[in-house]
């Protein structure tokens, strides 16, 4: 799992995998996010893919670098 350390913005995408000119969102810092189960699945070609349900954005993909930049991984507690 990984948290967003520093807010950034993302282009908005529609539901073929096309960027929608003109309209963008925030990724809150703070927010939480994980890789999908299938950690090799990708949409719109971004190096990684991450979800949550704590932001407008259900899922991104973003370069190796914004997630360096960008989140912190967190670990995870063994139950």
């Amino acid at each position: 799992m990984y948290k967003c350390i520093k807010e950034f913005v993302l282009e908005k995408c529609d539901n073929n995998g096309f960027t929608i000119d003109g309209s963008y969102g925030v990724i809150e810092e703070g927010t939480i996010w994980d890789f999908p189960e299938d950690k090799n699945y990708r949409f719109i070609g971004g190096e990684i893919r991450l979800e949550s349900h704590e932001n407008e954005f259900d899922w991104i993909e973003i370069t190796k670098e914004t997630l360096k930049e960008h989140f912190k991984e967190l670990k995870r507690r063994n139950n």
